[in-house]
């Protein structure tokens, strides 16, 4: 089909670029990428192609000019007929590689930092390959503007050009560069077959790994044995690298000759590439073992590497593996990892080299948060050796005067002090500066650069000076002076959600949040402006002015931990840090550095150098006064120091908890040691502090429930805090509940739970390995303080730290205030795992048990209380605890009571327990357990909200103060009833603040409400944050801020309301667009946001829904994972329940019935009418009609008998069906039964319209008997029998000897396109009409594959049968998996025989799958689906397997290894399968297959000729569709739909025929991954047109009004006829300039087309009419398919040219009645049956269908101009002949008058007359 410019373009260009063979994976919904070039992209949308590297971009047209260097005319020829002329082999050449980067490239700087921290390298091994010159730094820019540093690995040539490079991304950006996060990309004609490469001395071997970073660690870990070696990266796993420097290296031994060869050559690249494996199989190069340590493999020690060894030692290359070593439990491995595994290790052993101890100086901000959090909770101390206050004092007095013990520098170098020493002298020092700085002769002020890091320090930063780049700086520095101003005034407005000063730092912030590396939200800015504000108080407290004002004595103190806090990390990276007692030395040193200077100081980056200087220089060491100098502090002291530090830390501030005295403030201020606390219990009976260590490697194995610790982690388990909190709690259970049971006595039973020493390990998640090392032994281990294991598990889920952190509440166990859970079983999270549990109010531990029998338990686990759990816990039955025993060793001892029930001080109770009398308590028995609320005494009416609301804001923010006395007088009042309300609902504030407001002491407009608000969402509840929501004039609007948090509740029930509500303006506006008004179209409201879990867990970011086509739930939109949700299934439920109310309505509204109500009056043929309705229920539906035969009227189709859908009705039906849940599924049904309920309301409008036509017809042929009996009338003369006299036809202007004639019209032309492929689109063909009825079948809908034997097999949501699908997918798994080069995604979803899908989008990876489908088969299939599968996976199995056995056993010719590796598609055999099973199946591409495989019967001369033969008779079809309704009935003779039989020849289908299928051209919008409409530039939906099956039925199908004959094929031509034709052909080459002449010819050549002439010559001798004619014809089809321009010349045959004219002509001679017996195409035969050829002459078919199609149009209409021309002159010649003879015969009269008078006279005269 020739195509317009536009036409061309408008194309899809994704198919056309398949169709050119590039390879195209998708990127996005939207963009593709080409695997052999990923910078040339194709935007779908757009419908255009982008080569970025190339700077190259276009249309179709432009991308097959490009892609195959043809002309504008030969791409469209390429676009009309998906082939090119055969052209000639042209050696493709690569363009030389163009490093673009030189002008760009900059100082080593940033990616040396890369190397060094991130990979690991150490200086050396980087400055070794800088030396090399295969390293750089520089900038690059990618397609969006994006400017990034990158890391170049430069590709060397043996003569030291560059031939290509890769780029290695420097800063990680997850959005731009998914999975690692970096840059990874080789540069733009790099040479394939090269790869980094440095040579040390004369290389006589290879080492290569995958990766230049690999490179580079396996050199730094082996470089002192690497001699003559050469080392090459291949950038992944590829031969054709590792054949190049192979080659080379043989070359340059002198074992093969050198030779020079051009790797911009295609077929140079392609030889070297293939050395290696041709060397193997062609030579004995490698037989003789000479080579044997040649090559040395690092590559990775995964599934991938492993194959890559394997497959070189199957050919026979002799390969050293040297892959790095892999650690139980580990699935891959590189040699990075190996390098940083080492280096952690070194530095491992360095710091326990410099003492045994950890680190002591300072908490890390998470564990000060802990400690915090906790402080109260700890329950175990250890009684400290420190001196006491006195002894301090004491030991004053004899502290030389400070010029005699502050020494400068040069003499405090390398000092040896003990800690006593050196902590006097620092209280020395800090006295000293004190006065200075309060004296105004000492000032200290922060630098910029200072203040950011002390104030990211406090944001919990580990490493601020490293973190604080340059660039991060930059972004910082505007806001340096913003953060400087924040006060006690403005602290909270930064605080507080939606405040203009929260929004400000908020916008200035969030355009560098990648830049920043965190997620800016307002969480963070609260965070950021708290610790900027207790910055600020730190320096004000450092003036002269306000000296101490908020810190006290501890002031300098606070300075000092700043300071370390900056210091910590570069001291550990410089080996310098002293684990043990740096929490003095720092200060000291600190504090001597400051008493040496004068004026003012500026504390900045400067100053942090010099400390390390100092610490570098002149250290300080710490030795013991006893004997044991060598020695780390023993327990008790290190316990010391770090109770120390925490209470430091405790004094020096928190986020903002610091609040100045304010007049009226509710809450007093806190001073100086408001925070201290005091820690009550035993001593610890251990020497030694608990520190932990390993002997083995880091490892990486999990078996699914406890892991190997990590470096990282071991620091972690290291932290004091939880070492200390371990051991105690090692203690305690060994000192109080090892080897005992305990008694909880409750109001119903008495518990019993068994306390062993081997249940302790369980309980915190920490599993030593060691040999002998048994639980009980770690109990006693951890209780010491040994910590040297082999190796250490940690309960995965960070779950061993979570217990860590509540172990300090151990004493819940043995405490009666606590509270039993006994039923767990309607708790998900519990049942099944636990049987009970305890919990304190006040303590965030939750002690889990395990019932062995009847009341008889053992404790498993504790978990860290959360909001979560609490919450799920108030379903369950809480019991109090009436008291504790003890059982140990045969004797019971009362552990404690609860002395709210039991009065005598437990006496009774014990008694009762130690005679073993286990009966139930009941504790007063005066009185039940209940919970008696004091009575209210509050005088309510005289406090009003806004003071009320304010103690709540305090309480809330500050908590209760220990004093309420202190408070303001005017207070008090509300401070007791705030204490009468605490006491009545356990302290509990939400219920505290909900009482208030029942009281209405609740100001619901205040600060305080809006916060507690917010903070209970976060807290409480599933939350949502609106990041984003579009603005349309008539768009829905969400009643959000995107500053605040929302309920889950609350935003899903608004959103989809608004979605219901705009659902249907947006299908009405997609109908529009569907009818041809573009502009009609309205767009859905998009909006994104963030779901949150309570306590602000995210479950998923960025979710995206458009408003106005939503069908699903949020929960199950495509990012929002099923894994996630089923997290949470509270979330679901939630969402489900909102989301269902609104979708049933819309589905109901959908679902309309209303139309299909039928009603006829009593008529003779009504009880006929109901006898042939199809009454009954469907199958699976609820749809059918009600029978009320008998009144005569036909009832309603219905929903169980209602004439109206309700939601109800739909719910139940969905429940019946399985598919409540599932949204998806519940639209499908409801397409489904509408679909239902057209068809059966035009079955039966058609039964009515059928019953009233023959009723109707019967009455007319009773009317035209009677009429035939009395009126007899002549017929006008009918030539075409169509129903219209030929006098009338004259009149109207047709033809009345063509029965295809019509007034105004052209012939009929087949509205079809012409496609390579047809693509049939999957919805538009009923089910009924392909669907067999069998019990039960399963279809594959396939989406997409990166395979091509499946991408090429199957078309996109192309239903497939099950068995037919999996053939060719395991055909292909199985082939490719051996091969082990990766996988190939692919997509599909499975439906049964009902068209239910199972699922939405199945990935299979071809070439690594395991096992079959039925195997992955989930609950979501019923047991005889899946037995189904099995059966059908176990044939094709066995046949696939069969397959490849025979193709390997049989396969005898050896492939030449120089020649190209050509893949074969797959073609799976379906010559079996008859066109109807291909229909029925809707197996598109096997049914084109099976048409072409079908071309091969035209080899014969005879069958050729039949098939011409109904080319003219079925002239308006194309060539595909004429073999299609010829494969499908042989005897067509002419076709039509239903409707055009009915409407254009009165005639109707018989019933029962089946139809004929035929392609036809449909449009639909195109849609994305996403099934969302792609719009165009303009923002209306784009369309694309393909090809479905159409029903029609041949006339011998048909009966009714008698066909017309065709004039135009006469049994015998007349002379006119013939004449005629010679005219019309005159008039076509007239019009194609054309010019025509005759002349003699000898022998048998009756004519010819010159070329050059452009003239047709026939012969004039001895040839009769129809041979005219035919030669004619012949020669005609020669001047329009073979002139000078012709698209064909280059490609063109004689005998193709021959055969496409004589086509043409016998087709056409065919069409007008000319004799075609003499025509024979015997030339046929010598064609072959091969694959090429038979597509040729399909080629050839289409040809001379068009052309034959195209004469004969033109020659129709050249002889209807003729035959009225000729009618007309006909018709004007008799009217001249009758007036002729009428003057004639007038003349004749008055002449025989004249005779007669003449006679008259004579006679007369003569006397004859009377």
């Amino acid at each position: 089909m020739v195509l317009t410019k536009a036409q061309a373009k408008s194309l899809d260009i994704l198919e056309v670029a398949r169709s050119l063979g590039m390879e195209m994976k998708r990127k996005s919904h939207r963009e593709y990428y080409w695997a052999e070039h990923d910078s040339f992209k194709i935007d779908t949308v757009k419908n255009t192609w982008h080569w970025y590297s190339q700077n190259l971009f276009g249309d179709t047209i432009n991308l097959v000019q490009q892609m195959q260097n043809v002309s504008y005319k030969e791409a469209m020829v390429f676009l009309e007929t998906g082939s090119f002329p055969e052209a000639k082999p042209v050696e493709e050449e690569r363009k030389p590689f163009n490093y673009t980067l030189a002008p760009y490239e900059q100082s080593f700087v940033e990616a040396r930092t890369y190397l060094k921290e991130i990979r690991g390298l150490s200086d050396d091994t980087i400055d070794f390959f800088m030396e090399k010159g295969v390293l750089a730094q520089a900038k690059r820019k990618d397609k969006d503007g994006v400017i990034e540093d990158v890391l170049v690995f430069k590709y060397l040539d043996r003569n030291q050009q560059l031939v290509g490079a890769s780029l290695q991304g420097l800063v990680p950006d997850q959005e731009r560069h998914p999975g690692k996060g970096y840059l990874k990309q080789i540069m733009y004609q790099s040479e394939a077959i090269s790869g980094l490469n440095v040579s040390i001395g004369s290389p006589k071997r290879l080492i290569v790994t995958e990766a230049p970073i690999d490179l580079m660690s396996y050199y730094e870990l082996h470089k002192d044995e690497l001699n003559d070696v050469r080392l090459v990266a291949m950038e992944g796993l590829k031969e054709g690298v590792l054949s190049h420097y192979v080659l080379e290296i043989l070359q340059e031994r002198g074992d093969i000759p050198m030779d020079e060869r051009d790797y911009t050559k295609s077929s140079e690249l392609a030889r070297t590439s293939r050395f290696l494996s041709v060397a193997a199989e062609t030579s004995t190069l490698f037989q003789d073992h000479k080579y044997d340590d040649l090559i040395t493999l690092a590559v990775d020690r995964d599934k991938a590497g492993t194959d890559f060894v394997t497959k070189l030692q199957e050919k026979n290359i002799p390969v050293v593996d040297a892959r790095p070593p892999k650690r139980e439990g580990q699935e891959k491995t590189d040699w990075n990892e190996i390098l940083k595994q080492e280096k952690q290790l070194e530095q491992t052993e360095e710091i326990q080299a410099s003492s045994h101890f950890p680190d002591t100086s300072h908490l890390s901000p998470e564990d000060a948060t802990w400690l915090k959090e906790n402080w109260n909770n700890i329950s175990f101390s250890v009684q400290s050796n420190r001196p006491s206050e006195t002894d301090l004092t004491t030991e004053e007095k004899h502290i030389p005067d400070n010029q005699e013990f502050i020494a400068n520098t040069e003499e405090n170098a390398g000092r040896t002090m003990s800690y006593e020493e050196v902590k006097r002298e620092n209280e020395a020092l800090t006295k000293e500066l004190n006065n200075r700085i309060q004296s105004g002769e000492l000032s200290i002020e922060f630098a910029p650069d200072f203040y950011l890091y002390d104030v990211f320090a406090k944001l919990g930063n580990s490493h601020p000076t490293k973190y604080l780049n340059d660039k991060r700086m930059e972004v910082l520095s505007p806001i340096h002076s913003l953060l400087t101003s924040i006060d006690d005034q403005m602290i909270d407005l930064y605080k507080t959600k939606g405040t203009p000063e929260q929004d400000s730092l908020y916008q200035a912030l969030k355009p560098h949040q990648r830049t920043l590396g965190v997620d800016i939200s307002t969480r963070f800015i609260g965070e950021l402006a708290i610790a900027a504000y207790n910055t600020n108080k730190q320096i004000e407290s450092l003036s002269s002015d306000s000296f101490g004002v908020y810190f006290g004595e501890r002031t300098l103190d606070n300075l000092s931990q700043s300071v370390e806090r900056m210091l910590e990390y570069p001291l550990i990276e410089s080996g310098t840090r002293d684990f043990a007692h740096g929490f003095v030395t720092t200060p000291n040193t600190l504090f001597h550095y400051l008493d040496e200077q004068e004026g003012e100081v500026v504390l900045n980056h400067e100053l942090l150098d010099n400390l390390m200087s100092r610490f570098e220089t002149h250290p300080i060491k710490i030795i013991e006064a006893s004997e044991e100098k060598e020695k780390a502090p023993e327990k008790s002291q290190e316990l010391d120091m770090i109770f120390e530090q925490q209470k430091n830390e405790r004094t020096s501030g928190s986020l903002g908890s610091l609040q100045p005295e304010a007049e009226g403030s509710p809450t007093p201020v806190p001073k100086a040691g408001t925070f201290e606390r005091s820690v009550t219990s035993r001593p610890t009976t251990s020497s030694h502090l608990l520190y932990f260590t390993i002997n083995e490697e880091f490892q990486s194995s999990n078996d699914g429930y406890y892991h190997s610790i990590s470096l990282d982690e071991l620091t972690k388990l290291n932290r004091p805090i939880r070492r200390l909190a371990l051991q105690n709690a090692a203690q305690y259970y060994l000192d109080e509940l090892a080897n005992s049971k305990i008694y909880y006595v409750t109001p119903d039973k008495t518990v019993q739970v068994h306390f062993e020493e081997k249940h302790f390990m369980h309980l915190t998640g920490i599993k030593p390995i060691a040999p002998g090392q048994t639980p009980e032994k770690t109990l006693r281990d951890f209780a010491e303080g040994n910590g040297h294991f082999d190796n250490i598990l940690l309960a995965n889920n960070d779950a061993a730290f979570d217990k860590i952190n509540v172990l300090s509440d151990l004493s819940v166990a043995t405490e009666s205030t606590s509270f039993y859970f006994d039923d767990l079983t309607n708790l998900r999270r519990y049942n099944g795992r636990f049987d009970s549990l305890i919990k304190s109010d006040d303590k965030d531990i939750i002690l889990l048990f395990k019932e062995l029998e009847e009341e008889n338990y053992i404790p498993v686990s504790v978990f860290q209380s959360r909001a979560r759990l609490v919450k799920e816990l108030e379903t369950a039955d809480k019991t109090p605890i009436l008291a504790v025993f003890r059982e140990r060793n045969g004797h019971i001892e009362q552990l404690s009571i609860n002395e709210d029930y039991i009065k005598d001080g437990g006496k009774e109770l014990q008694s009762i327990m130690k005679n073993g009398l286990f009966e139930e308590i009941k504790p007063d028995t005066t009185k039940e357990i209940e919970h008696i609320a004091p009575e209210d005494t509050s005088n309510k009416t005289s406090l009003d909200s806004a003071t009320f609301t304010q103690v709540l804001d305090t309480v809330y923010n500050l908590g209760v103060p220990g004093d309420i006395s202190k408070t303001p007088e005017e207070f008090h009042q509300a401070w007791n009833q705030y204490l009468d309300y605490a006491k009545q609902h356990n302290d509990n504030f939400d219920q505290i603040v909900a009482a208030a407001g029942a009281d209405h002491l609740l100001d619901t407009n205040s600060d305080f409400y809006k916060e507690w608000q917010q903070d209970h969402i976060y807290k409480e509840n599933y939350h949502v944050r609106l990041q984003w929501a579009e603005e349309r004039p008539d768009g829905p609007k969400l009643p959000f801020k995107e500053t605040e948090l929302i309920s889950y509740q609350d935003f899903a029930r608004e959103l989809y309301k608004a979605n219901q509500s705009f659902y249907q303006l947006h299908q009405e506006g997609l109908k529009q667009v569907t009818g041809g008004h573009p502009e009609g179209y309205i767009s859905p409201t998009k909006v994104q946001f963030s779901i949150y879990a309570p306590d602000g867990e995210l479950i998923q970011d960025s979710i995206r829904y458009n408003i106005g086509e939503e069908i699903n739930p949020i929960a199950h939109k495509e990012r929002l994972g099923t894994r996630e949700m089923r997290e949470h299934p509270e979330l679901m439920k939630i969402d489900g329940a909102i989301f269902t109310q609104y979708h049933l309505e819309r589905l109901a509204s959908e679902l309309d019935i209303s139309r299909f109500s039928y009603a006829l009056e009593d008529t003779p043929y009504a009880d006929q009418l109901l006898s042939q309705v199809p009454f009954g229920v469907l199958e699976n539906s609820p749809i059918g009609f009600s029978d009320s035969s008998h009144d005569s009227r036909l009832g309603f189709i219905s929903f169980d008998g209602m004439d109206s859908v309700e939601v109800e009705n739909l719910s139940a039906w969905f429940e019946k069906l399985g598919v409540k849940d599932s949204p998806m599924e519940q639209v499908a049904l409801v397409e489904k039964w509408q679909k239902e309920i057209k068809d059966l309301s035009e079955k039966v409008e058609q039964t009515i319209e059928n019953i009233r036509d023959e009723f109707e017809k019967t009455q007319e042929e009773e009317i035209k008997l009677e009429e035939q009996g009395h009126n007899k009338q002549e017929l006008k003369r009918d030539a075409d029998a169509d129903g219209v006299s030929d006098d009338e036809e004259l009149l109207q202007g047709t033809n009345p000897y063509d029965f295809r004639s019509k007034p105004g019209s052209k012939p009929e032309v087949e509205e079809g396109l012409q496609a390579e492929e047809v693509v049939l689109a999957a919805g538009s063909l009923a089910v009924a009409d392909f669907t067999q009825n069998t019990d039960i079948g399963l279809y594959i809908r396939f989406n997409w594959s990166e395979n091509k034997a499946i991408r090429d097999r199957f078309e996109e949501d192309e239903l497939i049968p099950y068995e037919e699908f999996i053939e060719t997918l395991y055909f292909e798994n199985e082939r490719l998996r051996p091969e082990g080069n990766g996988y190939y995604k692919t997509s599909f979803d499975i439906e049964n025989e009902k068209g239910e899908s199972y699922t939405f989008g199945i990935r299979y990876d071809i070439g690594s799958e395991l096992y079959p489908l039925s195997e992955m088969m989930d609950e979501r299939f019923s047991e005889e689906y899946i037995e189904y599968a099995s059966k059908l996976d176990k044939k094709a199995i066995e046949k696939v397997q069969s397959e490849l056995d025979e193709t390997k056993n049989n396969r005898k010719e050896i492939i030449d290894a120089d020649e190209e590796l050509k893949a074969e598609e797959v073609v799976l055999a379906t010559s079996s399968l008859a066109v109807a099973d291909f229909i029925q199946n809707k197996d598109m591409a096997g049914l084109s297959r099976h048409l072409k495989e079908g071309i091969k019967e035209f080899l014969d001369s005879d069958k050729y000729k039949d098939y011409l033969t109904k080319m003219s008779q079925l002239n308006n079809y194309s060539n595909r569709n004429l073999r299609l309704i010829l494969a499908q009935n042989p005897e067509a003779r002419q076709v039509a739909s239903f409707k055009q039989w009915k409407e254009n020849f009165g005639r109707h289908v018989k019933k029962g025929e089946k139809a004929l299928r035929i392609f036809k051209p449909m449009t639909k919008i195109k849609k994305d991954e996403n099934n969302q409409p792609i719009l165009d530039k303009n923002g209306k939906p784009e369309t694309v047109t393909f090809f479905g099956l159409v029903p029609v039925f041949d006339v011998s199908q048909t009966e009714g009004k008698e066909m017309p004959k065709a004039a135009e094929v006469k049994e015998q031509l007349t002379d006119l006829d013939y004449a005629n034709l010679y005219r019309a052909l005159m008039a076509i080459a007239k019009e194609n300039d054309v010019s025509v002449r005759f002349e003699e010819m000898e022998n048998n050549k009756h004519g010819y087309y010159s070329v050059p002439e452009n003239q047709i010559v026939l012969r004039s001798n001895e040839m009769n009419k129809a041979q005219i004619i035919k030669t004619f014809l012949h020669e005609m089809a020669h001047a329009e398919l073979h002139h000078a321009d012709n698209p064909q010349k280059e490609n063109l045959t004689r005998s193709t040219a021959e055969l496409q004219a004589e086509s043409v002509a016998y087709v056409v001679s065919s069409y007008y009645g000319i004799d075609t017996s003499e025509y024979s195409f015997n030339y046929l035969s010598g064609w072959s049956a091969d694959k090429e050829t038979l597509a040729d002459l399909e080629a050839q078919l289409d040809i001379v269908q068009q052309e034959a199609k195209s004469l004969m149009v033109r020659m129709d209409q050249a002889l209807e101009q003729l035959r009225l021309s000729q009618e007309k002159q006909t018709k004007r010649s008799f009217e001249q002949k009758l007036e002729k003879f009428k003057d004639q015969s007038k003349q004749a009269v008055e002449d025989h008058k004249q005779e007669l008078k003449a006679d008259a006279q004579s006679k007369k005269e003569k006397g004859f007359s009377k």
